[in-house]
């Protein structure tokens, strides 16, 4: 799983001490329940996994080539239900190794920190969320984060839309349907600070 967070991003987390949340991700079929999951680090998940359907991490490329060779370094291969913990801001890739070929594997969005508790530690403070009327208002603290980007990403991982910080505050202007996005907040520089899931309601 690839590591998007900073050192200064893992420090703000371990001071602002997130509640964690625990996940339980089941079968129904040939399918996971939920397929797709949103969670934070230090949140917990349980996957259901069994003989019948047992569980491999992968990576991307082979859950899109509907592989099921392992992931190195990831929570591995089993055949009855286990749990971890979300260490890493990125996303996990898992099939069941028995019916992948019918579409059985499942995805975890795994988000940094909440925009709320994130303000203060990052710099930047947002409004609320869920964002209404499709506008959400923010205000630069920290100057550096002058010209840094904000990306907007469906829960598919598709890219809908950018919006670079110009100005010590601002409105930015949402077209998209109602429903979850992605925010990814990136630096000058480029790496990620933020990235967190968002609602838009009408």
């Amino acid at each position: 799983m690839k590591k998007f967070y900073t050192s200064i991003l893992f420090s703000a987390l371990v001071a602002l001490n997130i509640q964690a949340t625990d996940h339980i991700i089941g079968t129904q079929g040939l399918a996971y329940s939920p397929a797709v999951l949103s969670a934070e680090i230090g949140d917990n998940v349980t996957i259901l996994a069994s003989a019948n359907h047992p569980t491999a991490e992968v990576s991307e490329a082979t859950w899109s080539a509907n592989g099921t060779t392992a992931l190195m370094g990831g929570f591995g291969s089993h055949t009855a239900s286990f749990t971890f913990s979300i260490t890493e801001a990125g996303s996990i890739f898992y099939v069941c190794v028995n019916h992948v070929g019918s579409g059985m594997k499942g995805r975890i969005n795994v988000l940094s920190v909440g925009l709320t508790e994130a303000n203060d530690a990052l710099g930047i403070e947002f409004g609320a969320n869920p964002v209404k009327d499709g506008l959400l208002s923010y205000s630069v603290v920290d100057q550096t984060l002058v010209g840094s980007n904000i990306e907007i990403f469906s829960v598919s991982g598709r890219k809908v839309m950018e919006y670079r910080i110009s100005a010590n505050s601002g409105l930015i202007q949402f077209n998209q349907a109602q429903g979850n996005y992605i925010m990814v907040l990136r630096s000058t520089e480029g790496s990620i600070i933020l990235s967190k899931q968002i609602f838009l309601e009408d």
